[in-house]
Parts: C-alpha cells; sequence; structure tokens
C-alpha cells in the first residue's frame, strides 16, 4: 500500500510555495486594473501600497535570520532591513508611483541578493531560495509591466 499523503515536511514546503506565489496576484491584479481600469480601483495604489507591506514582511524575516544567527555575525541585517524598509515605505509616501515601482522593485532586487547570500552560508535553505528567486523575478516584471502601463 502506497502512502500518498505529503510528509509533514513537505506539505509545509508546499504550503509555503502555495503562499508565496499567491503573493504575487495583487500585482497581476494592480497590472490589470491598470490596463483596464474599474471605478473606485487603482491599479497602481494597489501595487506600491502591497508592495510596501511586502518588502516590510521580508525584511522583517532577515530580522530571524539574523537573531537566530550565532554570534554577532549577521548583525548588520538588523539596520540594513530597517532601512530597506523605509526606503520602500518613503517612495511610496513622497514619490511618484513610476520613481516608487522603480525604487521598489530595486528593494525586492536587493533582498534577493540578500537571501541568496543567506543561502549560501547555509541560513536559508535552497528550496525556499529557489522561490523566492522566482517569485522576486515574477513581482519584478509584473511591477516593471506596471510602469510600462502607466507609462503608455
Amino acid at each position: 500500500m502506497t502512502d500518498h499523503h505529503l510528509s509533514a515536511e513537505s506539505y509545509s514546503q508546499w504550503q509555503i510555495k502555495t503562499l508565496t506565489f499567491a503573493g504575487a496576484l495583487p500585482f497581476l491584479i494592480a497590472l490589470l486594473l491598470t490596463l483596464f481600469p474599474l471605478q473606485g480601483f487603482d491599479g497602481a495604489y494597489l501595487a506600491t501600497s502591497y508592495a510596501t507591506l511586502i518588502i516590510s514582511f521580508l525584511c522583517g524575516s532577515l530580522w530571524m535570520i539574523a537573531l537566530k544567527s550565532p554570534g554577532a555575525s549577521l548583525s548588520s541585517l538588523f539596520f540594513i532591513s530597517n532601512l530597506i524598509t523605509l526606503i520602500a515605505w518613503g517612495a511610496f509616501l513622497f514619490l511618484t508611483t513610476r520613481w516608487t515601482l522603480t525604487l521598489q522593485g530595486l528593494c525586492f532586487l536587493y533582498l534577493l541578493f540578500l537571501d541568496r547570500r543567506l543561502a549560501k552560508i547555509g541560513l536559508l535553505s535552497q528550496w525556499f531560495y529557489s522561490s523566492r528567486r522566482l517569485i522576486t523575478w515574477i513581482v519584478v516584471i509584473l511591477m516593471v509591466l506596471l510602469i510600462g502601463a502607466l507609462t503608455f
């Protein structure tokens, strides 16, 4: 008899991957709302406010990694993650939509760079880093398409 149930670890990975990729849906919806406007819905505002939220969430995960790492080797992550969050939030508050999307896209890419470094030293699992890499590129591409939709 074959057990068709997922192990607890693979089920957890499946949940994380599903939630991670579902997290791109608001960016897709924002793009669609920009291309096909609906009264009362601002796709660009949806994208930039959601990006601010997600960047803050990702920066919080850096705190968890830094707190769990031995010694003070990753203590710079506390400062860096706060700075990235403030950049994303400040852009949302004070810059034009196109500049906000650009700066927030760069924040996502920088966070991916940090995740790559953490994966290389074994503080981030390879399967999780692979998921993060793919979702980051999906989100950044959607943000670039949104900038294009706002421009033309």
